[in-house]
């Protein structure tokens, strides 16, 4: 389980806004304006907070909680033109490799058992 995250952020769905032009990651694809850095940046969101809450290790870095005034879910579907594509990129990459790490720990605890 643990090389799943890093694996799909190295090669995986991180992996397929490579070689795309800016139009194309960030161009709208519903009318919701979700576009594909978008569906990066709302995986990285996901990573985080699901791993996080389930096994009681929570994200190092600040993410937005259903709880915040003003949050909206949809808001995590587009990036706007000052979010750059290297950032997305990297918060997904680190959020995945919170979660690998996450479920290493868990997995190393329930085999010692």
């Amino acid at each position: 389980m643990s090389a799943r995250c890093v694996a799909v952020g190295a090669g995986g769905f991180g992996g397929k806004v490579e070689g795309l032009s800016e139009y194309d990651v960030r161009r709208p694809l519903t009318r919701t304006g979700t576009n594909l850095l978008g569906l990066v940046k709302h995986l990285t969101l996901s990573e985080a907070r699901y791993f996080g809450l389930i096994f009681d290790r929570p994200y190092p870095e600040p993410i937005p909680s259903f709880d915040d005034p003003g949050f909206q879910n949809r808001d995590s579907l587009w990036v706007g033109e000052g979010e750059s594509r290297a950032d997305i990129i990297d918060a997904y990459n680190r959020a995945c490799r919170h979660a690998d790490a996450t479920a290493t720990r868990r997995c190393t605890r329930r085999s010692a058992l």
